[in-house]
């Protein structure tokens, strides 16, 4: 396998979660969105296991060093993934409070670095 093939993966499963994301706006009020709704949790499951398993393979077998914001976004997605496969394996939405919480942390932290990548004369944090 090249060193693109992971990156290309990633980036179509990326698609494929905003495709998902926007069908369910699109079609709120159809089937789709009722059998969307059934599988939520094992779908976030999916996607948190999958950013983790990815931010993984990047730092540890591509050896690509994380920059700090990088570092805290983990901190809310790794415990994310293990609380959700937790939820999913027990059947149990009460976690949706809990992980919903982390994701907005680690959402917020990501929008913001996002921006400083953008515009990164901002953060000491991004000078390479």
């Amino acid at each position: 396998m090249d060193q693109q093939t992971p990156e290309i993966i990633f980036t179509v499963l990326l698609g494929g979660t905003l495709i998902i994301w926007v069908g369910i706006l699109l079609f709120s009020k159809t089937a789709l969105r009722k059998e969307l709704q059934a599988i939520t949790l094992e779908l976030a499951t999916m996607i948190a296991t999958g950013a983790t398993l990815g931010s993984l393979y990047f730092s540890e077998i591509r050896n690509f060093v994380p920059c700090e914001y990088c570092w805290y976004q983990r901190i809310a997605m790794y415990p994310l993934a293990l609380i959700l496969l937790i939820a999913t394996i027990r059947r149990d939405k009460n976690i949706i409070p809990y992980a919903l919480t982390l994701w907005v942390a680690g959402f917020g932290i990501s929008a913001y670095h996002y921006q400083l990548q953008l515009f990164p004369d901002q953060s000491p944090f991004m000078r390479a």
